[in-house]
């Protein structure tokens, strides 16, 4: 969702080497594109991944979860993130690190930086302990709390914003569940 709008980007520079890393089909490769096909909650594939030597490490990969209570989605990024940081460890990357807004559940605004943050559900307690272990890390490192990602290449996925979009081009009407009090904030994975 947000690997291949970086991806681009860094590409789009040309002035860096860039190795990708997907579990997926990957795009062709170029002078400054190679790509790499691994699971990164798969310990093997990532330690393969050392001899590379990254300078630095954008760490977007995360299996998105159902619901914020989804167990297994927040176990299979505990294995990516603490994978990707024993590379970023072995190489002695700069790491950047793509969180989420939801760890600041339960917590008064204005939010910021300094917030003391005790999130509860299982996806966003397991993005505050990967960025309690990137700050121990010792490495120069960056976490950025990305709030409900989306891109139009995604229709498919779940979430109300895409169901919305689904229901937009099929003509049909546009149901708010609740008291339509809620606010979310959507960011396009091209930002």
């Amino acid at each position: 969702l947000l690997g291949r709008h970086i991806v681009r980007a860094l590409v789009d520079t040309d002035t860096c080497q860039v190795t990708a890393v997907s579990r997926r089909a990957v795009w062709p490769a170029t002078t400054c594109l190679t790509w790499v096909n691994a699971d990164l909650r798969q310990a093997a594939a990532v330690q393969a991944m050392a001899s590379l030597k990254a300078n630095v490490i954008v760490h977007a990969a995360a299996v998105l979860p159902r619901t914020l209570d989804d167990a297994a989605a927040a176990e299979a990024n505990h294995a990516m993130d603490d994978h990707m940081l024993w590379l970023a460890r072995q190489s002695g990357a700069s790491f950047i690190y793509m969180s989420s807004l939801s760890v600041y559940e339960d917590c008064d605004t204005p939010w910021d930086e300094s917030l003391a943050v005790h999130p509860m559900a299982a996806y966003a307690a397991s993005k505050h302990r990967s960025e309690q272990a990137i700050q121990a890390l010792g490495l120069p490192a960056v976490t950025l709390r990305i709030s409900s990602p989306y891109s139009a290449s995604d229709i498919n996925r779940p979430g109300v914003l895409y169901h919305f979009a689904r229901e937009a081009v099929a003509s049909h009407p546009l149901v708010v569940t609740g008291k339509g009090e809620r606010a979310q904030d959507f960011v396009h994975g091209a930002d």
